[in-house]
C-alpha cells in the first residue's frame, strides 16, 4: 500500500505517547510504503522543528532517508487545486506522481477536491489509516 502523508499527520503520529503511534511504527516496520517529495521533506523537517526540535527533525528525516520503504516521487506537474493553501498541492501532485493508493490528512482544505473530476483518489482522515493498520 503506497500512501502520502500531509505533516499534520506526522505530527501528531510522532510521539510514542500519542494514539497514532501506529503510523509511525507502521512505517518503520515496513507494513506500507512513503511516498515523499523534496517539497514533502522539507516541510516535515521545518514542523518538526517548529513543533518539537532540530534533532528530532533531523533525525526522523535521516530514518526516511534510510527506509527502503520510502520511495521518492518526481513532481511532474504543480496544481493549484487547493486553492485556501497552495502548500497541499504538493501532497496531492505526490499522490498523482507517486501512484498513491491513499493521501492521509486532516486537513479540511482537501475537501476541495471532492468538486473537481479527477482520476480516482482516496483522501483518509488518520482515525481512518490508523484503522487499517490494526491487525
Amino acid at each position: 500500500m503506497r500512501i502520502v502523508l500531509d505533516t499534520n499527520i506526522i505530527l501528531a503520529s510522532i510521539s510514542r505517547f500519542s494514539p497514532y503511534s501506529i503510523i509511525i511504527d507502521a512505517l518503520i516496520n515496513q507494513q506500507y510504503e512513503l511516498v515523499v517529495t523534496n517539497e514533502i521533506l522539507l516541510e516535515y523537517e521545518e514542523r518538526l522543528s517548529e513543533n518539537f526540535d532540530n534533532t528530532t527533525a533531523i533525525n526522523f528525516i535521516n530514518a526516511l532517508y534510510n527506509l527502503p520503504n520510502v520511495s521518492k516521487a518526481n513532481r511532474i506537474f504543480a496544481s493549484e487545486l487547493i486553492i485556501a493553501d497552495f502548500d497541499d498541492n504538493k501532497f496531492v501532485d505526490a499522490y498523482y506522481s507517486g501512484g498513491v493508493h491513499h493521501l492521509v490528512t486532516n486537513d479540511k482544505h482537501f475537501n476541495s477536491l471532492k468538486k473537481f473530476q479527477l482520476p480516482q483518489h482516496s483522501i483518509l482522515k488518520i482515525d481512518e489509516f490508523a484503522a487499517l493498520l490494526q491487525p
